[in-house]
């Protein structure tokens, strides 16, 4: 259902790895944390399944009402070289319409990582509303991607089934906040994770 990204590779057990990727469209540290994951998922050939998730529906941690979250995001930005408003004039928003064409992007062939910036971008960077199928349409075709398509592809019940799937799934997994990796089983939730498992990916094997 979940477009790939790259090309999966295989771990000593024969199975397909792959990171299974929950993330809210208008997150701060999604936007912050997406070039990590790109740059993993590419120097070790793993797929990704982009989970889009309305945050709405799930029971989080309370760890983006920090006081300092503002602060620490505009200088993650800044060592980053990422344009980032401190508050976005559409934050938060519903993301309900960006989950399903995110989605809808891996259903039609389309670039999901592409997708999925796109929204962040534009929640973070260009100040769009994610939220209005006009705005969100522009931020698609500013990544090259066909707005209009995936909008109409958003609203149909198919894709609502499967957003609402996407949430049962995170809920299941117990993930604790976004965004959150799921590889191998085991949960890296937040930006902070997403650094830790990059660095250990990074990290030499050792036979037993």
């Amino acid at each position: 259902m979940f477009a790939r990204q790259t090309e999966p590779s295989v771990d000593p057990s024969g199975d397909v790895a792959r990171i299974d990727y929950y993330f809210s469209p208008m997150s701060g540290d999604a936007y912050l944390g997406h070039a990590t994951l790109m740059a993993l998922a590419q120097e070790r050939a793993l797929p990704i399944r982009f989970l889009p998730v309305d945050e709405t529906g799930l029971d989080l941690l309370p760890e983006h009402q920090r006081p300092d979250r503002i602060a620490e995001q505009a200088r993650r930005a800044r060592r980053a070289g990422l344009r980032m408003a401190a508050e976005p004039l559409n934050w938060p928003t519903d993301p309900r319409l960006a989950c399903r064409a995110i989605l809808a992007a891996g259903l039609l062939g389309l670039d999901q990582a592409a997708a999925s910036l796109a929204c962040l971008r534009g929640v973070w960077a260009e100040q769009r509303n994610i939220a209005d199928p006009g705005d969100l349409a522009e931020a698609f075709d500013a990544a090259g991607l066909p707005g209009c398509r995936l909008i109409a592809a958003a609203g149909s019940e198919d894709l609502r089934d499967a957003a609402q799937a996407v949430i049962s799934s995170a809920q299941a997994a117990g993930i604790p906040l976004l965004p959150c990796c799921a590889v191998a089983g085991r949960l890296v939730p937040g930006l902070d994770g997403l650094d830790r498992l990059r660095q250990h990916q990074h990290q030499p094997s050792h036979a037993a």
